[in-house]
């Protein structure tokens, strides 16, 4: 891992730095992992819903 550490939303991060993956930390421990295909996959399913509010 780098010791350059970049803190921004997921969005952000990843289409700025061209980032697939963002880990997701707690209190210094990575407990998962975001994908540019979770992100696209979640938008998908509140266009086809229609439901704009975050869950």
């Amino acid at each position: 891992m780098t010791t350059h550490l970049i803190s921004a939303p997921p969005v952000d991060l990843m289409m700025q730095h061209r980032i697939n993956n963002v880990p997701i930390v707690d209190r210094e421990r990575v407990v998962g992992i975001i994908t540019r295909t979770d992100l696209l996959l979640v938008l998908i399913r509140h266009a086809e819903t229609g439901n704009h509010a975050t869950r």
